[in-house]
């Protein structure tokens, strides 16, 4: 039986590798890291940091694209409406690996019901390959290797389980302060995601501080022009709406140096409410916010 835990680098998958060593013990885990490619320096040093500390095996998968690549098959970046990037990044590697493995799985995910709506309607343990047998809202299965994945659970089991499903952010990270660990850097930075860097639902504050960082700048406006260059319909970085549509040259979609215009501008009014769940701001240990 293998126990693989996802690690992103987030305080949430931090702590599961955490109470799964404490469960299992070092050597019987292995924590799995999906490499978008597009993480941040930071993250990377922060994953490996925290398994040779552990003394946990670290596995690291990719995809044949990564985030920039994958846009130019795309001939577009992702949106909030549609996370390609998910599905092409994180979730097909992770099937392909558990489809190499000849032995039943436990995987272990930071989930948490507290982090939104649709994560709320999640159960805090089920069946990994579920989806490929029941169908779902919109009456459909999943079919990414289909044939090969019905094989492989004729002869083993997957089972998800979250363990800090019903947790608030404190008791996450309460839990790695007290094994006597640090949660990624990023957050003490304000950021609020610390995965695929920066995300597309990046907020307009952390935009503040990524252009505070020159290299950062320069790797946004790198990959749009690149998208750009291949596919002259124009696709930008961030969505329509990301911004004031006064805001962007084509009064529609803001190009990047559009974005970074407008939140220099002392008259931006940059976040000024909360999406739908709120934020899961990390910039303080304690105090957090949810």
């Amino acid at each position: 039986m293998k126990i693989l835990v996802s690690f992103s680098g987030g305080k949430d998958s931090q702590a599961c590798l955490i109470k799964a060593a404490q469960e299992y013990g070092n050597d019987k885990i292995e924590a799995v890291f999906c490499d978008t490619g597009w993480e941040h320096p930071d993250t990377y040093t922060h994953i490996h940091d925290v398994c040779k500390q552990m003394d946990v095996k670290l596995t690291t998968l990719k995809s044949k694209y990564d985030f920039v690549s994958l846009a130019l098959y795309k001939k577009r970046f992702p949106s909030t409406q549609t996370r390609f990037c998910t599905d092409e990044l994180k979730m097909k590697p992770m099937i392909d690996y558990v489809l190499s493995l000849h032995d039943s799985c436990i995987i272990i995910q930071g989930i948490r019901a507290g982090e939104s709506h649709a994560r709320a309607a999640m159960e805090p343990e089920c069946m990994y390959f579920r989806s490929y047998f029941q169908v779902n809202k919109s009456g459909r299965k999943e079919s990414y290797r289909g044939k090969e994945v019905r094989e492989w659970c004729k002869q083993y089991d997957a089972s998800v389980l979250r363990p800090i499903f019903t947790w608030t952010s404190r008791e996450v990270i309460d839990c790695i302060l007290n094994a006597g660990q640090q949660p990624n850097p990023l957050y003490r930075k304000g950021f609020s995601r610390v995965g695929c860097f920066p995300c597309i639902m990046c907020r307009h504050r952390e935009m503040l501080e990524i252009m505070k960082d020159e290299s950062m700048k320069q790797r946004l406006v790198h990959a749009e022009e690149l998208v750009k260059k291949s596919h002259p319909s124009g696709p930008t970085f961030f969505s329509a709406g990301y911004i004031p549509n006064w805001a962007c040259q084509n009064k529609s979609h803001p190009t990047i140096e559009d974005v970074f215009k407008y939140l220099s501008d002392k008259n931006a009014t940059l976040d000024m409410f909360e999406p739908e769940g709120g934020y899961s701001c990390m910039s303080m240990y304690h105090g957090l916010c949810e």
